[in-house]
């Protein structure tokens, strides 16, 4: 049982005896913030648990308001690694020694699990468990998908339950920024709510780390008039480096992210696919390298000067797109001294799981942390949920990479758009599988086998084993592999979370539909239309009908389960995305139907 934690403990030491989880009627906590104890209580709300002064980071739970004081030599027992915790289960106690603060919580995390895992007994046992990699992240790009607000704080707690301690928080067009007037979309985050966000992530000991773009990717923003002079040679994707009125708006723009965000360490400045460098006038007089370099260590020291550790990715500097001269390359290099570089490689098509800059990087003192891929990294653009089997691939090679090298983050990134101007990729509510194999990779540092961690995830996250059904499906996204339209599946947890797995996993099916329909009317032409025998009059009209039906329903679940967890634009957006041509495919199918005569 202790083995199907998630993620699983590193050591577990089973001993003489049983303990029930379940009987639990009180607690007493040490060291945790007011913030954190309250959502503890919410999380255990019949448990009776009361604070205790001291920072021993220390709890104890037990059957009765009479509790016994936690064994003083658990603190021997702790590891010694930041954020660990000793969890000592016995029959008449549960007791919890954290290194920290952030270690005690995650100790409170397992007995959470504990109890909804096991109704009964369990043995006795002694857990003792720590990070395999400190920092250790997930991406969550706003630009293709705006969450209610209400979801994004529940994903926040979900992730920190998976013992996430950085969010990657990609900003772009959902914040309501005070200094670029127009740049928010409708609904855009106010300054309140990042403020609300960024205190229950202290809460959770969660970092963010927002992420705004200082070069590149910038459409969002210089598609609009008033900012088309910051436009590098007129293109809408870049600033011009060697504009200060550019520097200076994204100054303005990071401070108010900073402002929000509080008490936080990092802040991710972009700096990546650079493609349109030294193309105006201006930056014609200098090299690529030299300006790319000037705009990105201007952003580096605004950071720093905001009490931020910069990170930047690191593309640019192995060239990866081609852009750069090869003798300009070495000028880019400083930037490693002053931020953290991320370098990411995402293992399009389950290949490509080798980092060779990684020990020029390191030879040269850099502080490097690596990017895995959830979602949005293939093998198409605009696919609805992760093959695992290939996330996982690329997953695991960056954990390894970084429990072998000593790296002190990795993060794991899901693309809900390429670029602005590209359709949303996967719901990210969809890919919580993939999402939680990285978390438990970070934290456990070791593979499990994947359909061994489809089960224990389904359990985790919906209180059902949902395996069965969507094992398969989840590791390939092969649509043949989709339980029966028919299948009755009830969940226990995050019903609106798995009502989104199911209705997307759907569009897969309806997408095989569209191919099929296509090709008919393809190999068909100029019969379909004017004159066809009966068998193949109803093979066509069967297949127009089949597309009809799933049409109506794969659309109309798509569009109820986003709007329970989505803003309104988004799921216009994506539901335009996935089905904006069908309903002309489906009337110029049923017209030549009308005009199809029987041989």
């Amino acid at each position: 049982m202790y083995s199907e934690l998630l993620p699983p403990p590193h050591q577990i030491d089973i001993q003489q005896g049983t303990c029930i989880p379940a009987s639990l009627t009180h607690g007493s906590i040490s060291g945790l913030s007011t913030p954190a104890l309250e959502l503890l209580c919410a999380d255990l709300p019949d448990l009776s648990i009361t604070p205790k002064e001291g920072d021993e980071f220390s709890a104890i739970f037990g059957c009765s308001s009479d509790l016994p004081s936690i064994d003083a030599q658990l603190t021997e027992r702790l590891p010694e690694q930041e954020q660990g915790f000793v969890l000592r289960a016995a029959a008449d106690r549960l007791e919890i020694q954290g290194r920290d603060a952030a270690g005690l919580w995650y100790g409170l995390q397992t007995l959470i699990q504990l109890r909804r895992m096991a109704t009964g007994s369990l043995p006795a046992a002694e857990l003792r468990d720590w990070p395999s990699i400190r920092h250790r992240g997930i991406h969550i790009d706003l630009k293709g998908y705006q969450p209610r607000f209400e979801s994004l704080l529940e994903t926040f707690r979900i992730l920190s339950r998976a013992r996430i301690n950085v969010v990657l928080l990609e900003v772009e067009d959902k914040f309501a920024y005070e200094f670029a007037p127009e740049v928010g979309v409708p609904g855009a985050y106010t300054a309140a709510q990042f403020r609300q966000l960024s205190e229950l992530a202290h809460a959770l000991s969660i970092q963010v780390v927002p992420k705004l773009q200082c070069l590149g990717h910038v459409d969002y923003l210089l598609q609009h008039e008033r900012y088309h002079h910051l436009r590098e040679a007129g293109h809408p994707f870049q600033y011009c480096p060697r504009n200060e009125e550019g520097m200076k708006l994204w100054k303005n723009m990071a401070a108010e992210l900073c402002d929000c965000f509080s008490g936080h360490d990092f802040f991710h400045i972009g700096a990546d696919e650079t493609g349109n460098l030294g193309q105006c006038p201006i930056c014609q007089e200098y090299s690529k390298a030299d300006s790319y370099v000037h705009r990105v260590q201007q952003c580096v020291d605004a950071v720093r000067q905001m009490g931020r550790e910069p990170i930047l990715w690191e593309d640019i500097l192995r060239n990866l797109h081609g852009n750069l001269d090869e003798r300009e390359l070495e000028r880019t290099w400083t930037l490693g001294d002053d931020a953290i570089l991320m370098y990411w490689a995402y293992g399009y098509g389950g290949s490509g799981n080798s980092f060779p800059l990684l020990p020029r990087y390191l030879e040269r003192d850099m502080k490097v942390w690596g990017a895995s891929g959830f979602s949005g990294c293939g093998p198409s653009w605009i696919q609805n949920i992760p093959p695992l089997a290939e996330r996982a691939l690329n997953i695991s090679a960056w954990t390894k990479t970084a429990v072998e090298n000593d790296l002190e983050g990795v993060v794991a990134t899901g693309w809900t758009r390429i670029a602005s101007a590209d359709p949303p990729a996967e719901p990210p509510e969809a890919c919580w599988f993939s999402i939680l194999y990285a978390a438990e990779s970070t934290w456990a540092g070791q593979e499990r086998n994947l359909q061994e961690f489809c089960r224990i995830a389904s359990q985790a996250l919906f209180g059902t084993d949902i395996s069965g059904l969507y094992g398969r499906f989840l590791l390939e996204m092969e649509s043949g592999n989709l339980p029966a339209e028919s299948a009755a599946i009830d969940v226990s947890d995050h019903r609106t979370r798995f009502a989104l797995l199911r209705a997307t996993a759907a569009v897969t099916g309806h997408d095989r539909l569209r191919r099929e329909l296509q090709e008919t009317l393809q190999i068909y032409h100029g019969r379909w239309g004017t004159r066809m025998p009966d068998y193949r009059l109803g093979l066509v009209r069967g297949r127009t009908e089949s597309f009809g039906r799933s049409l109506e329903k794969c659309r109309g679940d798509l569009e109820t389960a986003l709007a329970a967890l989505y803003e309104p634009g988004t799921v216009a957006d994506v539901i335009q995305s996935r089905f904006g041509r069908d309903a002309e495919l489906l009337a110029h199918a049923e017209e030549l139907l009308k005009k199809t005569a029987q041989i």
